[in-house]
């Protein structure tokens, strides 16, 4: 209780998992996992949206389904 209490309170979401998380090592690679999920999926989004281009469009150039693109970005 007294290592709670002593702790800075924070509103940072991956500093509050890692204190969820403590030392089970499983979700820790779990929740390492679906970060880098929800990396790739907003640099998928990003450079989409710079180059201006739509799901669809991206999807020809890629020789998939718009559904596909929206998964992916979706980071599902």
């Amino acid at each position: 209780m007294q290592e709670e209490m002593s702790r800075k309170r924070t509103s940072d979401a991956l500093q509050i998992l890692d204190r969820m998380v403590g030392d089970d090592q499983e979700l820790r690679e779990l929740v390492e996992r679906e970060t880098i999920n929800a990396c790739v999926a907003q640099m998928i989004y990003d450079a989409r949206t710079a180059a201006g281009i739509s799901q669809r469009q991206l999807a020809k150039l890629t020789r998939t389904s718009q559904p596909t693109i929206a998964r992916l970005e979706d980071a599902n």
